[in-house]
């Protein structure tokens, strides 16, 4: 009531840790004579609060004495609501550039190590970093980051001019998978279809690629990914590397410790083998 409010019960109305601040704030304004402007949490009728911007201002008479105040508050709720959720986004923004330049510059120092001309460099990058590349627009795609599975596989696939058909054969479940994992099983995917192209199922027009996915739980009732790149028909029987390159490198220890995946690679007569497990996160 305005009795309860002139005796100074108007600060009850206010958040218990908004009013030490408020008191502060108009005692000194008042003490001064000057206007004042607070943001504050107001309870209203139904017991939750809400932001309000508070202003004051004295009105003066003739003699320049104050002779009341005058003032209004404005519900700015919606807008604080809006702009915290601007901060935790512009949070997790710089987050995902620190993220994925770590990313970028391993991959760079990986490829450079591999050896080859200047120009096989150059051009093995140029590949690596626009997988990552159609990793992000994928995940830019949703609100919550996340990246189905197939729609990955497939982006990666179609980069190298490859589609369904008798000869590429997809199947498995709706999977999401976070962006941290879509972007290290999206190189992995990018590395198995360029060496699928120059010497395995994807040069042969006689050889198949299979490529399935499943989900199981394990024995502490999590789920579990696993992923196989499966290739038969390739004419030529394959030799494995006599050094590791960077798919090797990436499938076999990167995932492994990025992604606690467990994987195996194999260059076997016929094509490549490839499985890949590791747990999904909710």
């Amino acid at each position: 009531t305005d009795e309860e409010s002139a005796a100074g019960g108007w600060i009850t109305a206010l958040h218990p840790d908004d009013q030490q601040t408020a008191q502060a704030i108009f005692d000194d304004a008042y003490a001064r004579g000057v206007p004042l402007e607070v943001q504050l949490r107001v309870r209203l009728t139904d017991a939750t609060y809400r932001w309000y911007l508070l202003r004051q201002v004295p009105v003066r008479n003739a003699a320049g004495q104050i002779r009341h105040w005058f003032g209004a508050g404005i519900d700015i709720h919606d807008l604080q609501s809006l702009e915290e959720r601007q901060r935790v986004l512009v949070a997790e923004l710089q987050h995902r550039v620190r993220n994925i330049l770590t990313v970028v510059r391993s991959v760079f120092a990986r490829t450079v190590d591999t050896g080859g001309t200047l120009e096989d460099v150059a051009d093995h990058f140029r590949g690596r970093l626009d997988a990552l590349a159609r990793t992000q627009v994928i995940v830019t795609q949703t609100p919550s980051g996340a990246v189905d599975l197939e729609n990955l596989i497939r982006d990666e696939l179609l980069s190298v001019g490859a589609s369904d058909g008798p000869s590429l054969m997809l199947s498995g479940p709706d999977v999401s998978l976070s962006s941290s994992a879509a972007e290290s099983i999206g190189l992995a995917m990018h590395e198995l279809a360029i060496n699928a192209v120059k010497y395995g199922a994807l040069k042969f027009p006689n050889a198949t690629l299979d490529i399935r996915w499943q989900v199981d739980l394990d024995c502490r009732g999590a789920r579990r990914l696993t992923l196989t790149w499966t290739e038969q028909g390739v004419p030529a029987v394959s030799i494995s590397p006599t050094r590791q390159g960077f798919g090797s490198e990436l499938i076999e220890e990167a995932l492994p410790y990025r992604l606690g995946a467990d994987t195996r690679l194999e260059f076997l007569g016929g094509g490549v083998r490839c499985s890949i497990s590791l747990p999904l996160s909710d």
